[in-house]
């Protein structure tokens, strides 16, 4: 009953937890609803056709430039014959449309290159130049660039250089919207990925703080911090991949390298997530050794691209395709090294392992809109959007299911071991400690500084058990037992040492308050005894640490000292009969 009451309390802290979740999410999609009826979608103008592209390119090894011009192109369907390299430049020309907001801002995607931005000939937007001359990693972002009131009609002209080799595989999109909403315009298009990305980030930073808070690191609650880790991760990157940061950060580089950090980040969390939910089943070393070989790769990649960034000898997002060959590798040598038999696993490790499958089928429709991407450009407009803050949260879903079903099961097992451990140290009679206990608890008082021990007899037991039978004489055990806890289980320890004999210990306190507790369970035994057919008596001693010489003092000693006391008193009131005479059928019988 006892455990079923605590698996309740713990199911009501988790509908909780989720409905606080939940709450979170209902406000910002409320929020930013009402933020985005605002925009309306003749407030953008896309500018699609009559684009003249110039590719100013060079042969490998050359450094002579050849210009390619492309008249009349759709940007639906154009796309590059290759990968732009570092210092190649695309031009791309046109005329702004009659119907462009008077007052505009001009959005489109930059791919690591340096922007200058041209009208009628003048330049009116510059960035990462400097970053350009300096060799440093100039960044991807959503340039949204504030033009001039009343436009329609001029020539516009977006020059592209890249700042790494594999800059950039197309050309992006290009729009006009009302600069009083270009800003709403980007949460419009991004508004699914942005509430993801916030719930993934909340409950990143809440699922740590319950772990820590609640449990202090305590071993089976690792994995809130590392489903935490990872939702922060994935929810990090989706701000950043979707170019939602940059209403936190205007830094374009800045926000880039982030990206890259936190995409590198999240498959460690996950590699220690799938090792901890598999580990102690008896795994061969091998196994387990691959799956730590992969998470250690996995973090000094991370650190070595941080590094090589930092001191401008590597850039960060030059290192993407060695991440994607360590993610392939981790994939396999982590299924290879936790591979059990499906029918071997319990319900937190199949509902991991369905997440890992959804995680592998998302990573790899992610690769496929990569290469389309490559291949076709963004015309496509599946090819503009991961799929992956929507897969981690599928996974993340399912981790939590997974450890909900984890928990439960070692909640249960806990509470089995705690019971069983009781029964081991718990006398079935009384519910109070036994003699194991007690004999546990005087090794403990050696390093004890101020102890006291009470010695308990209870008078008469045989002549109860000879003359009203052994229930009684049960009864009469039982009685003193609850006696014992009320006058002293909030103050000491309480135990019976076998048949009639008890003890109590006491850390700490006083003579005072020692004498008020005895005092008590002497008026217990007289109030219990007006409600049964005999007399509850009980002789006792008392004896503490500090009436014993030895160093350290042994408790044996103290308890000795405590019983000798007892002995005496119990001389001193054997004639106290503890049957009444008004008991059925029995003669009262002075005890001798």
């Amino acid at each position: 009953m006892m455990i079923r009451e605590k698996l309740k309390d713990f199911t009501a802290f988790n509908i909780l937890q989720l409905a606080c979740e939940l709450l979170i999410v209902l406000v910002v999609v409320v929020l930013f609803t009402r933020l985005l009826g605002q925009t309306k979608h003749y407030d953008t103008v896309p500018i699609r056709e009559g684009w003249e592209i110039e590719v100013s390119s060079r042969e490998a090894g050359s450094e002579e430039f050849h210009n390619t011009i492309y008249r009349e192109q759709s940007l639906d369907t154009f796309k590059l014959e290759r990968a732009i390299h570092r210092g190649e430049v695309v031009t791309m020309r046109n005329i702004i449309p009659e119907n462009a907001p008077e007052q505009a801002t001009l959005m489109f995607q930059s791919f690591q290159s340096v922007v200058e931005v041209y009208l009628n000939g003048e330049q009116v937007y510059s960035y990462g130049k400097d970053l350009f001359e300096k060799k440093k990693m100039v960044g991807g972002a959503l340039q949204h660039i504030r033009l001039m009131d009343q436009n329609a009609g001029d020539e516009l002209e977006i020059r592209l250089t890249a700042g790494d080799d594999h800059a950039f595989y197309s050309v992006s999109q290009v729009d006009l919207v009302d600069a009083a909403r270009d800003m709403a315009m980007l949460l419009r298009k991004n508004i699914f990925i942005f509430v993801v990305a916030v719930f993934l980030f909340v409950l990143g930073v809440e699922l740590p703080v319950l772990g820590i808070v609640f449990h202090f690191f305590r071993q089976e609650y690792e994995r809130l911090l590392l489903i935490g880790m990872l939702a922060i991760s994935m929810g990090g990157w989706s701000l950043c991949n979707s170019r939602l940061i940059q209403f936190f950060s205007s830094d374009f580089a800045w926000n880039t390298m982030i990206e890259y950090i936190l995409l590198y980040t999240a498959p460690i969390p996950v590699m220690r997530l799938v090792d901890a939910s598999f580990d102690g089943k008896n795994r061969k070393a091998w196994r387990k050794y691959l799956v730590y070989g992969i998470t250690l790769a996995l973090v000094v990649f991370l650190i070595a691209s941080i590094v090589l960034h930092i001191f401008n000898v590597v850039h960060i997002c030059r290192t993407l395709h060695v991440y994607h060959y360590i993610c392939i590798f981790g994939i396999i040598g982590g299924l290879i090294g936790t591979y059990r038999p499906f029918r071997e696993m319990g319900n937190s490790e199949k509902t991991l392992y369905f997440g890992i499958i959804v995680m592998i089928a998302v990573s790899a429709i992610d690769l496929v809109r990569f290469a389309m991407m490559a291949t076709f450009g963004t015309s496509y407009a599946f090819v503009r959007f991961s799929a992956l803050p929507v897969g981690t949260l599928i996974f993340i879903i399912l981790l939590i299911m997974g450890y909900l079903f984890y928990v439960y099961d070692a909640f249960l097992m806990q509470n089995e071991r705690e019971h069983l451990q009781k029964k081991a140290y718990q006398d079935v009679l009384t519910g109070l400690y036994n003699r194991a206990y007690c004999e546990m608890e005087f090794e403990k008082l050696l390093s004890c500084d101020k102890y006291s021990i009470i010695s308990i007899d209870v008078n008469g037991l045989k002549r109860i058990n000879d003359n009203l039978g052994h229930a009684a004489g049960d009864l009469l055990i039982k009685s003193f037992g609850e006696i014992l806890k009320e006058a002293f289980s909030d103050y000491g320890t309480c135990v019976r040492m076998g048949g009639d004999e008890f003890v109590v210990i006491v850390r700490g306190g006083n003579k005072r308050e020692l004498a008020r507790r005895v005092i008590r369970m002497v008026r217990l035994e007289q109030d219990k005894s007006e409600t049964l057919d005999f007399n509850i008596r009980a002789a006792y001693g008392e004896a503490s640490n500090e009436e014993v010489r030895g160093n350290p003092i042994d408790p044996e000693k103290v308890y000795k000292l405590a019983d000798q006391r007892m002995y005496e008193m119990k001389r001193e009131n054997h004639k106290k009969d503890v049957l009444k005479s008004d008991a059925v059928g029995v003669v009262p019988v002075v005890e001798v």
